[in-house]
């Protein structure tokens, strides 16, 4: 078992957002002593909750991702603000929310902002029309600004509200 992160490393846990590896532990997780050692999270976005990621799970762990630095997220909005790299709006709802569910389980960088950049677009199509979004794709696009305002914030040293002009501005919406 090869550590991949160090203790006191800020990282990204997909679905929780921002960490901190707060420490490295044996944990009894059955009760009868058999003990897992463990990374121990601590989200910035909730400092009293921790979350325990069992070192010898690959699927666990590969859920921990560095984060991004400054520089790869410009250069990542850059290249999503090409028309080329956009992802197109699925008018079957079904089909639509199978795919969304994907991408945000996913949490890969690039397809969140795809995501964003999708529904962001759909969004000012309705309401030029006086319509809204579903509240479906309302709820997955506030879980996937969620999921990267935490590291985008974290990374830019901005804040929540400033990362959001930010990002709107380097993709042009």
């Amino acid at each position: 078992m090869e550590l991949q992160f160090t203790v006191g490393t800020h990282v990204r846990y997909i679905g929780t957002g921002v960490c901190e590896i707060n420490r490295i532990e044996d944990v009894d997780f059955s009760g009868i002593g058999d003990t897992r050692s463990c990374y121990v999270l601590v989200p910035m976005r909730n400092p009293c909750m921790t979350v325990y990621v069992p070192l010898d799970s690959e699927n666990c762990c590969a859920k921990i991702k560095p984060l991004l630095t400054k520089e790869t997220i410009d250069a990542l909005l850059e290249a999503e603000a090409d028309p080329a790299t956009k992802l197109t709006w699925i008018e079957d709802r079904k089909e639509r929310t199978a795919l969304f569910r994907k991408l945000l389980s996913g949490g890969d960088e690039r397809d969140l902002v795809q995501l964003i950049r999708c529904i962001e677009e759909r969004k000012a199509a309705l309401r030029a029309n006086g319509k809204h979004l579903a509240l479906s794709d309302e709820t997955t696009h506030k879980e996937a600004l969620r999921m990267l305002e935490d590291e985008f914030t974290y990374s830019l040293q901005l804040s929540p509200e400033d990362t959001a002009t930010y990002v709107r501005e380097k993709l042009g919406i």
